[in-house]
């Protein structure tokens, strides 16, 4: 213990040193295909630097970055369009997974800044991030929007958050919409998927657990088909998946 406290005791007095350094880019230089100069940080000093990043950085997220999260995370979800072809449903675009990568990456961002808050540009350069990716590997050629399914086609035999997602939008189209239906209450709604469930094949001992019944509502909260739920209703959209 005594070594790891004098280890970040040198780390903290180092620390101003590093960032100064860092802000002269210290090191050799190259020049872009534009003519532009880039300065590189020799290895040693680069390994310092992440070091110190790593053990003694440990930003917050502030409130503008907490809603700016939020606003990208819906962003990310309506990338996959409204129906897919031959007016399927909407695809899965983004998961509560790619929002855990998005606060990671924040926070990432804001340690190579050697910062003690997680600021909404950091955030946006997150997104950017998250959005390059997805379109660079998970564009379906069909159609030309963002899938999920380009790297694992959500299969229903599974009980997995998109396959509850799948199930649910068959749910209230087909349940609710259908008979003019625009809400019903959250309990209702999950006995009906879990009810969907056990009736699938070999899935009679499946049970849907509140967590991953939530984590789905919260995937398709303010899209196609649900417009908002609470504690205790869920308020379905007019759409439908039929814009």
């Amino acid at each position: 213990q005594m070594c790891i406290r004098d280890r970040l005791n040198m780390y903290t007095d180092e620390g101003a040193q590093l960032a100064q350094k860092a802000s002269m880019a210290t090191g050799t230089s190259t020049t872009n295909a534009d003519g532009s100069e880039v300065q590189i940080l020799d290895r040693r000093f680069f390994s310092q630097y992440v070091a110190y990043a790593k053990e003694c950085v440990h930003p917050k997220l502030t409130e503008e970055a907490h809603d700016a999260l939020a606003k990208a995370y819906v962003s990310l979800r309506k990338g996959g369009g409204s129906a897919g072809v031959g007016g399927a449903t909407k695809t899965v675009t983004a998961t509560l997974r790619q929002l855990e990568s998005m606060i990671r990456l924040s926070e990432s961002h804001a340690k190579i800044r050697l910062s003690s808050e997680v600021t909404v540009n950091d955030v946006k350069e997150a997104q950017r991030l998250i959005s390059s990716a997805l379109k660079e590997a998970a564009t379906d050629p069909r159609t030309g929007l963002i899938s999920m399914d380009i790297f694992a086609a959500t299969d229903l035999s599974k009980n997995s958050v998109e396959s509850s997602i799948l199930r649910l939008e068959g749910i209230i189209k087909n349940k609710y919409l259908a008979q003019g239906k625009k809400s019903c209450s959250i309990n209702e709604l999950r006995n009906a998927l879990q009810e969907e469930v056990s009736h699938s094949g070999g899935g009679g001992s499946r049970n849907v657990s509140s967590q991953q019944f939530l984590d789905a509502l919260a995937a398709m909260a303010d899209g196609d088909y649900v417009r908002s739920y609470t504690s205790t209703s869920v308020n379905f959209a007019s759409t439908g998946g039929n814009n």
